[in-house]
């Protein structure tokens, strides 16, 4: 059996952000909206990031970590590229087609994505 993939992922880039990745995590889990997964990618850090992901027991949250520090694009890359991995040649390209349309019409205004 196929295992169906979330509507959503969100990708929670972080770098020795121990002390606000909770915080981000929980704002996804508590939406209304409840057919996503978390991917956290942590890009090297040197604090307890790792500790507080792995505190939260929810199967949809995955947790990557860079061995060292790549900066925001690359763990913002890695999240993107660990989403589409699981689709066929057709899904990519319906993800990419998606993606660029967010990034075309939405803004991020502190911390908020919001539709223009």
């Amino acid at each position: 059996m196929v295992e169906k993939m979330p509507t959503v992922s969100v990708i929670i880039p972080t770098y020795n952000r121990a002390h606000l990745v909770g915080r981000a995590i929980r704002s996804v889990l508590n939406q209304t909206f409840q057919d996503f997964e978390i991917i956290v990618v942590d890009d090297g850090s040197t604090d307890n990031t790792e500790e507080i992901v792995k505190s939260f027991n929810d199967p949809r949250i995955r947790y990557i970590r860079h061995e060292q520090n790549r900066g925001g694009s690359a763990a913002r890359n890695t999240g993107y590229w660990i989403r589409v991995s699981g689709y066929n040649l057709l899904g990519l390209k319906k993800c990419q087609r998606l993606f660029v349309l967010i990034e075309a019409s939405d803004r991020l205004r502190g911390g908020v994505l919001w539709k223009e």
